[in-house]
């Protein structure tokens, strides 16, 4: 059985960040911010069920070994390094921001971000799939832990 930490953040410390490749290689970077969220964390009670947790977050666990429990005063978790649920989350504010080649290029997708700000957040993914966007990377970067609790 799982150890389940529950964790409540304090305000805007829970940031999203998707990110998505066109098929022209610029990348369109989403930043969501929540004023405050609240998310369970899950650490193995043995061996073999940390290798079954690595095996479930990357495709080569060698040489890797789950992170230590969580303490209040961690700052700047990513959670995609744990096994975890996004549980709650409170007001979002949300932005883009498009690069190619490293280089700034937003002001030159002003339309697309218009359009991606006129609609729901589930609705992104899909419309941004059908215009040729594909999903590279998405995590969750808690900035710091207000506060503890063990389950």
């Amino acid at each position: 059985m799982n150890q389940k930490i529950d964790i409540s953040c304090s305000k805007n410390s829970l940031e999203e960040i998707v990110t998505y490749i066109s098929e022209s290689g610029a990348e369109l970077v989403n930043t969501r911010q929540y004023r405050d969220g609240e998310f369970a964390v899950f650490f193995p009670q043995d061996d073999q069920e940390e290798q079954g947790m690595l095996e479930s977050l990357y495709v080569d666990t060698e040489g890797r070994s789950y992170p230590e429990v969580l303490k209040e005063t961690d700052q700047n978790i990513d959670l995609s390094d744990y096994v975890h649920e996004l549980t709650h989350t409170g007001v979002m504010s949300s932005s883009y921001k498009v690069l190619d080649q490293d280089e700034d290029v937003t002001t030159e997708y002003e339309s697309l971000i218009l359009q991606l700000e006129s609609l729901e957040d589930y609705d992104i993914e899909e419309y941004l799939e059908n215009n040729g966007w594909e999903i590279d990377l998405q995590y969750f970067l808690v900035k710091e832990v207000s506060v503890l609790e063990y389950e």
